[in-house]
């Protein structure tokens, strides 16, 4: 009787905590993700036929997805510094040297992003949130210093000349800290 009570409140207990929120947000990132892949093999059937006579049109095609997908996925577009080359491709059926492959897969990396971003897919999976709006500042009769030392918002009285600043070659050790003393107080 008790473990009938006791097993189905546990497992209340766990869907309402945190984890059931967790678990979705990593389903969602999956279907994402798997979207975002195959959104880039429809593109790459879609260029495929613009893209005939490449030297190593593996290599592009590996580059062209990686790039359709970096860019769906919220990347700027900026190739990366290191080729990022799935363990399962087929770049290995290209006859070409290793310089040709990865200039291919560069290649096709920015022909990828240029796909995504005709394709709209920059901000597709862009969740809108609210923008925080500037505090406004009133500046009537604020003090403010400014870089020249000056009242930025206060009224300036031209008849009270400003008060000349010492310079720092005139000042002792003793009297910069007797100075600040005064002024503080």
């Amino acid at each position: 009787m008790r473990r009938d009570v006791v097993i189905p409140g546990l497992l209340l207990l766990t869907l309402v905590s945190g984890c059931l929120s967790e678990i979705r947000d990593e389903m969602t990132e999956f279907r994402i993700g798997w979207g975002n892949k195959f959104a880039a093999r429809a593109a790459w059937k879609n260029a495929q036929g613009a893209c005939q006579g490449i030297g190593c049109p593996h290599s592009f095609r590996e580059g062209f997805t990686s790039g359709y997908i970096a860019v769906a996925n919220g990347a700027t577009g900026c190739p990366p510094a290191v080729p990022i080359i799935s363990c399962h491709n087929h770049m290995w059926m290209d006859r070409c040297s290793e310089n040709d492959k990865m200039a291919a897969w560069y290649d096709g990396y920015e022909v990828g992003v240029m796909a995504a971003k005709a394709d709209g897919m920059v901000d597709a999976n862009r969740m809108t949130t609210r923008i925080p709006q500037p505090t406004p500042v009133d500046y009537s009769g604020a003090s403010q210093i400014n870089a020249t030392g000056g009242t930025a918002g206060a009224s300036v009285d031209p008849a009270i000349p400003p008060s000349p600043i010492a310079e720092p070659t005139e000042l002792g050790g003793s009297q910069t800290s007797r100075l600040l003393q005064e002024a503080l107080q």
